[in-house]
């Protein structure tokens, strides 16, 4: 009994990232004619759509800077990072439920031979770095813009601003008073105990070790007043792409807008599944709404932007694959040299 329903479990949690898309396609574009899109997609302007890929390809630039600054345990080659990060981009975006996040770790330790503990506090430093901006940005769209919002959405955005102060104010108190409270866990718990005495607890204790020794690198001032920089510059830049493809489409918006619309749909990624199709369109779909968009133009622009990312992320994604293969290549070669004759490709 167990068994069967092991199974149906395991078939609805792999099927519901499938059927989901089409379940929001069917409630959102039933009364779209399909000639609609055509037609959006034929009369598109080139060059917004261009303004909108070069914007695009800037927000990958600077992740990669981010990456960078997060990366302490070696040198590592900008336009190879650049690859990874674009490749992980894509298989994150690719992968239902978020569940592509891990590849970053694992491209990161095959290509550029990045340390799995600086994998894992890098991507982590950076997407709190995300979220934190994206609940900022909620708050400020809340405060400040007049949109026709139900009292249930702005009560959301509100409460998300909040929530994200009262964790600053608790994270600075933390680490202010951080050895006050590393020796009262160490007099009122048996946890140091228990860590030298459970054999599981003790076997991956090294790992852990260092993870929290590379969160411990890159929690310093400098590191930290960049990552900001880098992260409003990369979602400004994402902000931008939205905005120059929605102008391209042929409708008419503005930016503060377009900037509200782009952090409810991404917002609407945490519900993501196959190639973030249905939670795209759901998401932009509201956001357009909320900002006065028709059902129908609203249906149109959610489902030809999503068309319109993916054409922007396949060449990037082309590009970083073809040319990390070329430079693993030449490294691989190159360390062969050097073992047989102790000499370098070039030398």
């Amino acid at each position: 009994m167990n068994y069967k329903k092991a199974i149906v479990k395991n078939s609805i949690k792999w099927l519901f990232p499938i059927a989901l898309p089409f379940i929001i396609y069917w409630v959102l574009f039933s009364k779209i004619r399909p000639e609609d899109f055509f037609v959006t997609m034929k009369n598109a302007s080139i060059p917004w759509l261009a303004l909108g890929f070069i914007a695009y390809s800037a927000n990958q630039a600077f992740r990669t800077l981010r990456f960078q600054c997060l990366i302490h345990t070696k040198k590592t080659v900008r336009k190879q990072l650049f690859r990874v990060q674009s490749l992980y981009i894509f298989y994150n975006y690719l992968l239902p439920f978020r569940t592509g996040e891990a590849t970053y770790i694992y491209l990161a330790r095959k290509h550029l031979n990045i340390p799995v503990a600086n994998g894992i506090s890098s991507l982590v430093v950076a997407r709190m770095f995300d979220y934190s901006l994206l609940i900022v940005c909620c708050g400020i769209i809340a405060l400040c813009m007049k949109l026709p919002m139900t009292p249930w959405i702005s009560m959301l955005m509100k409460g998300g601003a909040v929530l994200f102060f009262a964790i600053t104010v608790l994270l600075l108190l933390c680490l202010l008073r951080k050895n006050t409270y590393l020796v009262w866990i160490g007099e009122k718990s048996n946890f140091f105990a228990l860590w030298q005495k459970n054999k599981l607890i003790r076997k991956f204790s090294g790992e852990f070790q260092k993870i929290v020794q590379s969160f411990r690198e890159i929690s310093n001032i400098r590191t930290g007043l960049q990552t900001v920089f880098y992260t409003l510059c990369t979602w400004l830049c994402i902000f931008l792409a939205f905005y120059m493809i929605t102008r391209g489409l042929g409708y008419s918006v503005s930016f503060l807008q377009m900037t509200a619309v782009s952090v409810i749909a991404v917002m609407s990624r945490a519900f993501q599944g196959v190639a973030d199709f249905g939670s795209h369109e759901m998401g932009w779909f509201g956001g357009l709404v909320l900002i006065g968009f028709s059902g129908k133009d609203a249906g149109i622009v959610s489902f030809s932007s999503h068309i319109i990312i993916l054409c922007y992320m396949l060449v990037v994604t082309l590009y970083s694959k073809i040319t990390l293969r070329k430079y693993d290549a030449i490294a691989s070669a190159s360390c062969i040299l050097k073992e047989k004759y102790g000499m370098r490709v070039g030398e």
